[in-house]
């Protein structure tokens, strides 16, 4: 389980909440957290070795992990942003798991409704009150 930098690492005697960038690298045995949300609009999924990976779950460093924005109608996926800036503008994203958490959220944008019906809309009708 994971809060900000910190990591509940469960031993036998209960469980302690550790400083992941300090005492993981002693501990021997943390994985990072991958954690991902979407903008209105669209959803994420993630996936590491053909299996689906949900937010907030340890990752082992070094993995190798693949999101994907898929947007809702009317919407179009614009980039993927962590805490450094964008990362990304294509709909699907990889990374090898770092040694830290790691935090992305896809960006989405809403579409030009006009544009996505077409200027030859042989079908359509315009109703005007």
């Amino acid at each position: 389980v994971s809060s900000g930098k910190y990591v509940c690492k469960v031993t036998p005697e209960g469980f302690e909440w550790l400083n992941y960038s300090l005492d993981c690298e002693t501990a021997g045995n943390c994985n990072p957290i991958l954690i991902y949300s979407a903008s209105s609009g669209g959803s994420v999924t993630a996936a590491a070795g053909g299996e689906a990976v949900s937010s907030g779950t340890a990752v082992a460093q070094g993995t190798e992990v693949t999101l994907t924005a898929i947007p809702q109608q009317y919407y179009e996926f614009s980039h993927w942003v962590t805490a450094d800036g964008v990362v990304g503008y294509e709909t699907t994203h990889s990374i090898n798991m770092p040694n830290h958490t790691y935090s992305v959220q896809a960006i989405f944008t809403a579409e030009d409704k006009d544009a996505a019906l077409g200027t030859d809309c042989k079908d359509c009708f315009y109703v005007t009150p």
